[in-house]
């Protein structure tokens, strides 16, 4: 904490941009030290991007949230709150080039326990047992990754999984590319950019009713509540592409206006201006 508010003290930037992400170890003390230095005139914007309640105190000059969610979930409301989306790249996850249908569905996660659990596996285990002739793409690392591929060794469906583990994040919208169907089968959700990619690829996207995911997605695509709903859609879908074609309609525009990286620009810059006139 020292040593980051001396660096303040002698930069004396204009306005500092926090991003909180919930009572880290060390986190407090260092907001604290620099919150109390009366010798630090920036000024001060607070990000919070996960489902927690933010950091308080009279010294922040604004606060912002990664969406209407988080926003609604605070013990109190300010006047200097607002939502900035994270943008997503809509001139990159463009619609696939072929309409082929290739029974395949897929999600692109972080495989640990702050979005997923270990029972994640298993709607989709239930899929190819209900369904055997479709593809499974489970894209991402993390502590659930070899119990998820032990599952469905265990199951006897295997051979129905592609499981990438880490992946660059150039090759994100290849994969995208190899299944029609975005699952989104999440615990917790603030925001997170892979629905709304998925979105402006024009592809369908089944999601519980999470957090976020009701403010992401509109009226486009399909919400459901249970494992077994969702197991339920995704084989429905499967067999009727027409049907998974047309609830995914408006998705891209919807991301084009309201999740692009065009549109996050604008509100940050909005924000930093705000707070240098004042």
């Amino acid at each position: 904490p020292a040593k980051t508010v001396d660096y303040l003290i002698k930069t004396q930037p204009d306005v500092i941009h926090a991003y909180y992400y919930g009572d880290w170890e060390g986190f407090h003390s260092h907001f604290d030290a620099i919150l109390s230095e009366k010798r630090i005139k920036s000024k001060i914007a607070v990000d919070l991007l996960v489902p927690v309640h933010i950091y308080r105190s009279p010294r922040i000059d604004e606060y912002v949230y990664v969406s209407k969610y988080v926003k609604d979930m605070q013990h109190k409301h300010l006047k200097n709150e607002r939502v900035i989306y994270f943008g997503v790249d809509t001139n990159e996850f463009v619609p696939a080039k072929t309409a082929e249908w290739k029974n395949a569905v897929g999600m692109v996660y972080r495989l640990w326990n702050d979005k997923l659990d270990q029972s994640t596996i298993e709607l989709f285990i239930k899929l190819a047992e209900k369904r055997p002739n479709t593809l499974i793409y489970i894209i991402g690392e993390g502590v659930n990754f070899h119990h998820y591929v032990n599952r469905t060794r265990q199951c006897g469906v295997r051979n129905n999984f592609y499981f990438t583990g880490t992946i660059d994040y150039k090759q994100v919208d290849a994969y995208y590319d190899k299944f029609d169907i975005f699952v989104a089968p999440v615990h917790t959700e603030s925001f997170g950019v892979v629905v709304p990619n998925a979105m402006s690829k024009n592809m369908p996207v089944v999601a519980y009713r999470r957090g976020a995911l009701p403010e992401i997605l509109g009226r486009t695509n399909s919400l459901v509540n249970t494992s077994n709903e969702m197991v339920n859609e995704l084989i429905y879908l499967l067999d009727h592409p027409k049907v998974a074609k047309k609830i995914a309609f408006g998705g891209r525009k919807r991301a084009v206006e309201i999740f692009s990286n065009t549109k996050m620009i604008e509100d940050y810059d909005k924000l930093y201006q705000d707070l240098l006139k004042r």
